[in-house]
């Protein structure tokens, strides 16, 4: 394709001028040098307006930076500067609460810049084919596609064009249409809630904090009248909740610090509510990246825990507990294995790319598109690019990966004794499951999604028989062995998939979880159902009797619904195919959320879903087809824990 130098030095060539004079009368370019005057000049606009739009995000992820360092707290600073390299790096979007405005603003402009792009490549297509220079059309399809697939479809639809035909002075007047000024863009009034929600629970939180303060400074001269050594804890309580914010365990000011719990609890509450109706709406606005910023900011939110204090009946407050230097050296071993992984990726994505632009400079289509269907597959599933050109980047990809996860095996051993010396047993097997993993998939560039107590691959290695009875081998760390009283294997989506036929002898049953009350979790598997539209089927369930308040994944009548028992069935608006897809649903202990390979198909209404220590039952209730690779998790996974599970099996 023709630049926009090389189109400028045709047309001076073709006018006889050169350097600043001004071209005489001549030859104008021709439709085709127009053409690719058009694409040039739209891709530098676009290339102009995204660097603007990435310098404001790297500005204001900086201006957080900042303020976090100025905080002095280390670790916050350096989750925030990763998240900028990872932004510099790959365009992936900050996660701090604190920039959610600026990624919503980042999303806009980089939506209206590919707007423009597309708009203008969809002209040049036309023109091209016109022209007959199909390659070419071929190619600026392939690059508009692309932009287009990052946003909504509607983006994308251009307004009608205005007849430039002035009236005639017999015409009859027009008739005046008033049209309706553009709706509002609802993320702006979301955005909007969503700051006043933080701004209230933040000024409440204050209010509290400032009335405990108070509290301990008038208690603190009346104590000393009365004892001089509580008035001397009284005031390193102050000294630490002043300093720090941290919270005695056990005080003679119970019934204050108890009131300022009370209060910080219901400011949470309060701000969570509105975190999860900005996620409704957010959803319902179709911004999926705004509502899984405010999703992981109400997570964290919810995992913080305030304890109650004790009433002060010992002569000393115990001191607090020194930091755990095997768990230190632990998180420094993580954050390097991160950092290798992250680089051994990006240096092949960058061979990937140096390769692609390689290939569009020699105008042939089939590799540009060959070498694109490898990035996207190596993005998306990490699957390694093919080809003779590839072999030493691919190599050298793998060799960095097993490098990273055997430093990072090394510590976790060193971890495991220290671990095992003192007693601290489930420690050393929750490391212990992740260095099997590392052992067993020398070249996997993840480590093992935490909190599963289930495992079933199905796979022929996994079957035993014990007591006359057939067993599935666990594998997870919990070696909760399913039963089976009548097996039949085939071919799955990995390996082998256990095949149910509506019958009791294929029910897989599980003794018992460790998931009570509305404690979180996530069911995940690979299914093929083949049941009928009008037979009801739970093909995987906690719970067992409606007594128990079942957690069923359920189809009935083609379409797939969460079962309660019936009277707190949700329904998910997702019909029953006969072909392989990854269902997965989590609960974070008050709503629950379908996804469907990898995505987030419906968050569903608030509930409580009560169980009690309850079996898991897979294939009961009429089943009949394949599943494979199922997992139980004792917490609510992540979006992007979901997709590594869709992406990359639970194994």
């Amino acid at each position: 394709m023709i630049s926009r130098t090389i189109v400028l030095a045709l047309a001076a060539a073709l006018c006889g001028c050169g350097g600043g004079d001004a071209p005489p009368a001549g030859p104008p370019l021709t439709e085709s040098q127009r053409a690719d005057l058009a694409v040039a000049e739209a891709r530098a606009e676009h290339a102009k307006a995204m660097a603007a739009v990435r310098a404001a995000m790297v500005e204001a992820i900086d201006a957080h930076l900042a303020t976090v360092a100025q905080s002095g707290d280390l670790d916050a600073a350096k989750a925030v500067a990763d998240q900028r390299e990872a932004f510099k790096q790959s365009d992936k979007l900050p996660s701090s609460p604190e920039l959610v405005d600026s990624v919503a603003k980042f999303i806009t402009a980089r939506a209206a810049a590919d707007r423009g792009l597309v708009l203008s490549l969809e002209k040049s297509v036309k023109v091209y084919t016109k022209l007959l220079r199909l390659d070419d059309a071929s190619a600026l399809r392939e690059q508009a596609n692309h932009v287009r697939a990052r946003h909504p479809a509607e983006l994308f639809v251009e307004a009608p064009p205005v007849d430039p035909t002035p009236a005639k002075p017999d015409d009859p007047p027009p008739v005046t249409t008033v049209t309706p000024p553009d709706a509002p863009d609802p993320a702006v009034a979301i955005d909007a809630a969503i700051t006043a929600a933080r701004a209230a629970h933040g000024k409440t939180i204050e209010s509290a904090r400032a009335g405990l303060l108070t509290a301990y400074r008038e208690a603190i001269p009346r104590a000393r009248e009365k004892s001089p050594e509580i008035a001397t804890r009284l005031q390193a309580e102050l000294a630490a909740f002043e300093k720090d914010r941290v919270l005695p365990a056990r005080t003679a000011m119970k019934e204050k610090v108890v009131a300022f719990i009370e209060a910080v609890r219901q400011a949470d509450d309060d701000l969570a509510s509105a975190y999860e109706a900005a996620i409704e709406k957010y959803i319902a606005a179709e911004r999926p990246a705004r509502a899984s910023l405010v999703r992981d900011e109400l997570a964290r939110m919810q995992q913080r825990l305030v304890p109650t204090p004790e009433t002060e009946d010992a002569p000393e407050t115990p001191p607090p507990a020194p930091p755990d230097p095997v768990e230190q050296a632990i998180n420094s071993a993580r954050n390097a294995h991160a950092s290798q992984l992250a680089a051994a990726r990006n240096a092949l994505l960058a061979e990937i790319e140096r390769q692609y632009i390689a290939a569009t400079k020699t105008g042939d289509l089939a590799l540009v598109k060959a070498i694109a269907a490898a990035r996207e597959a190596f993005e998306a599933q990490d699957e390694k690019p093919a080809g003779a050109s590839f072999i030493a980047p691919v190599r050298a990809y793998r060799t960095a990966v097993r490098d990273a996860n055997a430093a990072l095996a090394d510590a976790y051993e060193e971890a495991i004794k220290a671990y095992t010396k003192a007693d601290a047993v489930p420690l050393a097997d929750a490391l212990n499951e992740e260095l099997l993993f590392l052992r067993q998939n020398p070249h996997a560039a993840a480590r093992p999604i935490q909190g599963a107590i289930l495992i079933l691959t199905f796979d022929r290695e996994d079957i035993y028989y014990r007591k006359n009875e057939i067993r599935i081998r666990d594998r997870s760390i919990k070696h909760n062995d399913a039963r089976i009283a009548k097996l039949a294997l085939a071919p799955g989506k990995r390996g082998q998939a256990v095949e149910l036929a509506n019958s009791q002898q294929s029910v897989i049953t599980l003794e018992k979880t460790e998931i009570e009350g509305n404690a979180p979790r996530t069911i995940a598997l690979w299914l093929l159902n083949r049941t009928g539209n009008g037979v009801p089927a739970a093909f995987i369930g906690i719970g067992d009797g409606c007594e128990g308040r079942q957690f069923r994944m359920h189809s009935d009548h083609g379409n797939y619904i969460l079962w309660g028992c019936g009277a707190h069935d949700f329904g998910v608006d997702l019909p029953v195919r006969d072909r392989w897809e990854h269902h997965a649903v989590t609960y974070d202990g008050r709503s629950a959320r379908w996804y469907l390979n990898g995505s987030l198909h419906k968050h569903l209404a608030p509930h409580n879903y009560i169980t009690v220590n309850s079996p898991v039952l897979i294939g009961a209730g009429g089943f009949r087809g394949l599943i494979d690779e199922v997992a139980v998790f004792n917490r609510a996974l992540s979006d992007d824990e979901i997709m590594r599970v869709f992406k990359h099996g639970v194994r």
